[in-house]
């Protein structure tokens, strides 16, 4: 399934191809989980944190 910008890209005011369709999602961190990963017996845990998003919404990376 393409993603909702993608399939309507020919109906865009743009021309050139190799510009990226892009809402500047992405670039989200890592963040260390320590204490949730020492409760599940887990030395290195690390959760991506989303929320660092345009709209800060987990959607935004699936949408474009």
């Amino acid at each position: 399934m393409k993603a909702l910008l993608e399939r309507y890209r020919d109906l865009l005011a743009r021309d050139d191809e190799s510009f990226p369709i892009t809402l500047g999602e992405g670039g989200t961190p890592l963040i260390h989980a320590r204490r949730l990963g020492a409760e599940m017996g887990l030395e290195r845990l690390h959760l991506k944190f989303e929320g660092m998003n345009p709209t800060g919404s987990f959607k935004d990376r699936g949408m474009v």
